[in-house]
């Protein structure tokens, strides 16, 4: 096989290469078996891909290293037989232009460990296993095609069960051939029709044919869509510097967090808008088991997203926000090199007052953590790279830099802004509530009386009221006071929000001949019990109050301490234990839950 190119020439990638190439034929025959033996060969086909998009990464991985500028996921689907039937997709390619193989690395790019970049730490890939192994868990037999500049396009198919029969009849040593080859008529096919060119100059195709490991998106339109999805929000922060497409569908950036202009439903005409905190840079230097020391920076991005960001102006479920938040609802959204790797959805602090759990409300709050390669090992990176586990050190290098306060900062304003929503809407409503209506039927039952010295402050609470009222709108006194009592009469209970941080969960108030139960929507008592009501739960627990309140107004005396005093510790019992109940059993959002179901 001829060399296309001399040394001098040639890209940084396929430098590599050649020096690589180059110390392989010092070792030759010295190289171990393509397979050892059929069990280790079937069992890379169950490596534990999440699913066929986790796998497929692990492709697009390799032509992002390969410096290509431009990279496709072209499928083919047949209709299968039968009544009934339907497409499923027949053939899978992942195209790029990047700068290609020479013909001698194909025979070793197909091998487990077959790379010339052994834990080298300035791309996406490190030990050699991406391409057979998200190969094989894909298909039993796959082509791998390139070409470099100047040159021409060479093949080798890896096909398991040739291989298979080879190992058991002895040859343990057999490695497919390579050959000269035109590309897959579909993949020409796609290359005219979207890059408008008759050939690429270099670049790699891998082709999986007949997939047999697709499962749940076998479906042609179920994995386009999905597959755009995957492809915009992992390899975001490489666009648009490289261009992705899933078939004939340019992908479009995905970012979770919001706040790129490009991204998709950055601005869905609502007017909110995610907003972000400081970037965050801190410096991890940390001796391994080894006695290396190892030395790199982890960048932390922070976003804010209103309680409506993921509806429309109708108040429906934006499917394209909602669908983005909701995946990627976690504690980190983890990120190395800028390649989405995982979602880390449970802190890990010494303290467990920091370990919050992540509910579906965490979802409109985000933070972005992204490392350099060189900290992998503290991140637990696995060869496949679709998780991490962060090592107890960064933990507490997070507790350092105060990111449990921040959190906990970014949730009180979220709960802090729901709340005013909830409360402007309701202090909207003029008629009387179920709970108002219901005291007003049921007074005539009540055999006990306000005591004369509360009456009294009730009238003067009534009457400070009217004056401050009389003064703002230039009225007279007694006209204001007659109005506000007449308001007092028509409606003796009312229900009324304050937010009163630290105070008891509820307060009851004489005003006039009116009963005011005020809710605290500081305490958690609003938003994990009566904010989670549907309308009658929230009448039942109006309900509940009054009765307390109006036997508190009834009282004197040491019975009217009692209940002062009582309400205070009530409130501090029940926060605490709301505080047990968010661990064992998380607080949801059932509006979202419900309107995602239908």
């Amino acid at each position: 096989m001829a060399k296309a190119t001399n040394k001098q020439s040639l890209t940084p990638g396929l430098s590599r290469q050649r020096a690589f190439l180059d110390k392989q034929k010092e070792n030759k025959g010295k190289e171990e078996s393509f397979f050892v033996t059929e069990k280790v060969m079937e069992s890379m086909r169950d490596s534990g891909y999440r699913d066929i998009r986790k796998a497929l990464n692990d492709l697009i991985d390799n032509s992002k290293q390969a410096g290509a500028k431009k990279i496709a996921v072209v499928t083919t689907a047949e209709r299968e037989n039968g009544k009934n039937a339907r497409e499923k997709i027949s053939n899978i390619a992942v195209i790029d232009d990047g700068h290609g193989m020479f013909p001698e690395m194909l025979p070793i790019a197909v091998k487990w460990g077959g790379t010339d970049r052994y834990n080298e730490r300035d791309g996406l890939g490190r030990f050699g296993f991406g391409l057979p192994t998200a190969s094989v868990s894909i298909s039993r037999v796959y082509e791998v095609y390139s070409k470099i500049s100047g040159g021409e396009w060479h093949k080798i198919t890896v096909d398991l069960n040739e291989i298979a029969k080879k190992a058991i009849s002895g040859n343990i040593s057999h490695t497919p051939e390579v050959t000269r080859s035109e590309l897959p008529s579909f993949v020409q096919d796609f290359i005219k029709k979207n890059w408008e060119r008759d050939n690429l100059e270099q670049g790699t195709v891998i082709w999986l044919r007949k997939p047999d490991r697709i499962r749940r998106f076998s479906l042609p339109t179920a994995f386009q869509s999905k597959m755009m999805q995957n492809i915009g929000l992992t390899y975001r922060h490489y666009m648009p510097d490289i261009a992705y497409w899933v078939n004939d569908k340019k992908v479009e950036m995905i970012d979770p967090l919001f706040q790129n202009p490009n991204c998709m439903a950055y601005d869905i005409g609502t007017g909110l808008k995610a907003e972000g905190l400081d970037d965050m840079v801190i410096r991890v230097k940390n001796p391994l088991f080894n006695g290396k020391i190892i030395e790199g920076d982890v960048r932390l991005r922070f976003s804010v997203m209103h309680p409506r960001f993921q509806r429309d102006k109708d108040g429906g479920l934006n499917k394209s926000r909602y669908a983005t938040m909701k995946e990627n609802n976690g504690y980190f959204i983890v990120c190395r090199n800028g390649r989405q790797i995982d979602i880390v959805r449970e802190p890990y602090y010494q303290s467990e007052d920091d370990n919050i759990t992540i509910i579906n409300y965490d979802a409109n709050w985000a933070i972005e953590l992204d490392f350099d390669p060189i900290l992998d090992e503290m991140f637990g990176i696995t060869t496949n790279k679709q998780q991490v586990e962060l090592d107890a050190y960064l933990w507490d290098l997070f507790k350092e830099h105060n990111l449990p306060a921040t959190i906990a900062s970014l949730r009180k304003r979220l709960q802090t802004q729901r709340v005013k929503d909830y409360v402007q809407v309701e202090e909207k409503k003029e008629e009387k509530r179920d709970s108002e209506q219901i005291m007003s039927d049921a007074e005539r039952f009540d055999k006990k009386n306000v005591p004369q010295e509360k009456q009294e402050q009730a009238e003067e609470i009534l009457l400070e009221d009217a004056k401050e009222k009389a003064k703002a709108e230039n009225k007279k006194v007694e006209d204001v006071v007659e109005s506000l009592a007449a308001e007092a009469e028509n409606k003796k209970f009312k229900i009324e929000f304050t937010e009163l941080p630290g105070a008891p969960f509820y307060d009851v108030e004489l005003w006039g001949q009116q009963t005011r139960i005020k809710i605290n929507t500081g305490h958690r008592f609003y938003t994990d019990i009566y904010a989670e009501q549907d309308s009658r739960g929230k009448t039942a627990i109006e309900l509940l109050l009054f009765v307390l309140g109006r036997c508190e107004a009834e009282s004197n005396g040491d019975k009217g301490l009692f209940y002062g005093n009582e309400r205070y510790e009530w409130s501090r019992r029940l926060e605490l234990r709301l505080k047990i109940l968010d661990k064992k059993n998380p607080i949801l959002d059932k509006q979202a839950s419900a309107d995602e179901k239908n």
